[in-house]
């Protein structure tokens, strides 16, 4: 009887994993404290963040299941500590989870353009920033990690497992830069004295090196390039 059971929770189990997305539900939530850092940490899904001209953080987030009661079991969690705002995206994973599929979240956040710091973390899942400004950490196991920058102002950390990294930077950039891959290819495509240095491990400044940037991956590609 226990085998029996045992092979219809496995065969369960295996229809979860190749089950489609049968429900979907947006939520959004505007938090307007001041917040000058703001600490990300998410499982399964993406993580986009743009900053804008606007004083709130906007919080766009997609849940998606294999059924109705499975979005139930993923939420947003938000602490405010002074000016230190973190999200976090909370699972559970019990039996009946694992029978219906894990739910996952993404999130798309809007935020102020003169945060002091970002840290972001997923697992499973793409990492995005766009106009970023202070220190900025961004860092997944399975995805790409992608940013943008109009100017770098602070400390720069991104790495992925399995998956590309790329950064966009203007070519007035300072920074001390080290880019490391142990299974791909490393391009640093800015300014005249690295232009189109490739290899799998590049150790350089640039400008007054006043900043730090460095990027890593196992199993990908690492892109530095001019925005």
């Amino acid at each position: 009887m226990l085998a029996g059971c045992g092979t219809a929770i496995a065969a369960a189990l295996a229809g979860c994993a190749a089950r489609a997305v049968d429900a979907e539900e947006e939520i959004t939530e505007e938090f307007d404290r001041d917040v000058s850092t703001l600490v990300v940490e998410a499982t399964n899904g993406d993580v986009a963040v743009e900053a804008t001209d606007r004083e709130t953080v906007l919080v766009t987030g997609t849940k998606q299941a294999a059924s109705e009661r499975a979005l139930e079991d993923v939420e947003l969690v938000s602490s405010h500590d002074g000016d230190v705002l973190e999200l976090s995206v909370e699972t559970d994973d019990g039996l009946l989870s694992l029978l219906d599929g894990s739910a996952l979240m993404h999130l798309a956040l809007a935020v102020p353009s003169d945060l002091n710091a970002v840290t972001v973390e997923t697992a499973n899942g793409d990492v995005s920033g766009e106009g970023l400004a202070g220190d900025v950490g961004a860092e997944t196991t399975n995805g790409d990690v992608v940013l943008a920058f109009e100017e770098v102002t602070g400390d720069v950390d991104a790495g992925t497992t399995n998956g590309d990294v790329e950064l966009a930077v203007p070519d007035s950039v300072d920074a001390a830069l080290a880019l490391e891959t142990t299974n791909g290819e490393v391009a640093l495509e800015i300014d005249d004295s690295t232009d189109a240095a490739v290899g799998t491990e590049i150790s350089t400044e640039v400008g007054d090196g006043s900043h730090t940037i460095d990027v890593e991956t196992a199993n990908g590609d690492v892109t530095v390039r001019e925005s």
